[in-house]
C-alpha cells in the first residue's frame, strides 16, 4: 500500500485516486464531487491518503511506502486559497466569509486558529460576535507577513517520517506533463506492475483542472499586485483571503499600512495606488 499524507486542499485524495486508477476497475469510477474534490468512494486498491502527520497518525511502514505532498514559501498563497476552498468540501463562499463566520467555521479544523487570530481585536466568535470584514481581514493579513510563519504552511513543514518518502510537489498537478511525470515516477519508483495509459491520464488531469479555480485566483491576485506596483489601472474584485494578502504584500513593498476597518475593499488599482500617494 501507499499512504500519501498532505495536508487538506492539497490534492491528496486526487493523487490518492490518480494512483489506484492504474488499476483499470477504478478508472470507470467519477472521483469528482460538487465542489471539484476528488472525495468519492470507492475501494482503494494500491494507495490511502489522510493527514497523518496534522493528526500525527502513526504509519506502518512495513512492505509500504509514503508519499509526501510538498510546498514551498511561494505556494503560500495558493495553499492558503486551497485549504479554504477545497478541504473538507465546506464550501465557504470567500467573498462573504465574515458573515455568519461561527455558523460557517464552528465544525471544522479553521475555528480554533480563526477564534485565536480574532481574540487579538477582543472578538471572540464562540460568543457568536459579529466580525467584520476589515477585522478579519486584517488578521488573515498577518499570517501572510512571513510565508515561512504562516500557520499552514508550517503544517505542511512539519510532516514528518521514520522512513524514507517520496516527495510531490504542489505545483505538479497543474502542469499536465509535470503531473503525468509524476504518476510515472511512483510508478517506476515503487516497482507498479501497471502502465501508465498517458492519453487517459491527459483527460483526467484537465477534467481536474476545468474543476479547480484556485490556480486562477492565485494569478488574478498577483497579476493585479503587479498592475499597482506598474501604475497599470484594473478593476479589482477579490475575496478575503486574496484581499489579506495583497495588503500584506503592499505594505511590504510600501511600507505603509493598509486600510483597517475597510468594510469595503478598493475597486481599482488606482484607488489603491491613491490611498498609497502613488498618483
Amino acid at each position: 500500500m501507499i499512504y500519501i499524507d498532505f495536508f487538506g486542499g492539497t490534492h491528496g485524495h486526487f493523487l490518492e485516486y490518480s494512483i489506484n486508477a492504474l488499476d483499470d476497475t477504478v478508472k470507470n469510477i467519477d472521483p469528482f464531487t460538487k465542489f471539484g474534490t476528488s472525495h468519492a468512494y470507492y475501494k482503494k486498491i494500491l494507495a490511502k491518503c489522510n493527514h497523518f502527520s496534522f493528526y500525527n497518525t502513526s504509519i506502518d511502514y512495513k512492505n509500504n511506502h509514503v508519499i509526501s505532498i510538498t510546498a514551498t514559501p511561494e505556494d503560500c498563497l495558493l495553499v492558503n486559497l486551497l485549504s479554504f476552498t477545497r478541504a473538507g468540501d465546506y464550501g465557504f463562499d470567500l467573498y462573504n466569509l465574515e458573515k455568519e463566520l461561527l455558523a460557517k467555521v464552528k465544525d471544522t479544523p479553521f475555528f480554533s486558529g480563526l477564534r485565536e487570530s480574532l481574540l487579538h481585536y477582543g472578538i471572540d466568535i464562540l460568543k457568536n460576535q459579529p466580525v467584520s470584514r476589515g477585522i478579519l481581514r486584517e488578521s488573515l493579513k498577518y499570517n501572510f507577513a512571513d510565508s515561512n510563519n504562516n500557520s499552514l504552511m508550517q503544517m505542511i513543514q512539519n510532516q514528518h517520517y521514520t522512513a524514507v518518502s517520496k516527495n510531490v510537489w504542489l505545483r505538479d498537478f497543474y502542469n499536465v506533463d509535470h503531473y503525468i511525470a509524476m504518476i510515472e515516477s511512483i510508478v517506476k519508483d515503487f516497482e507498479l506492475l501497471y502502465n501508465v495509459d498517458r492519453t487517459w491520464y491527459a483527460n483526467l488531469w484537465q477534467r481536474f483542472i476545468d474543476k479547480n479555480s484556485t490556480i486562477g485566483d492565485e494569478q488574478n491576485v498577483i497579476n493585479i499586485l503587479h498592475s499597482v506596483i506598474d501604475k497599470v489601472d484594473c478593476v479589482v474584485h477579490l475575496n478575503l483571503i486574496q484581499e489579506a494578502w495583497l495588503n500584506a504584500m503592499l505594505e511590504k513593498e510600501y511600507g505603509k499600512e493598509m486600510p483597517f476597518h475597510q468594510e469595503e475593499y478598493f475597486t481599482s488599482t488606482a484607488e489603491i495606488n491613491q490611498y498609497l500617494g502613488r498618483t
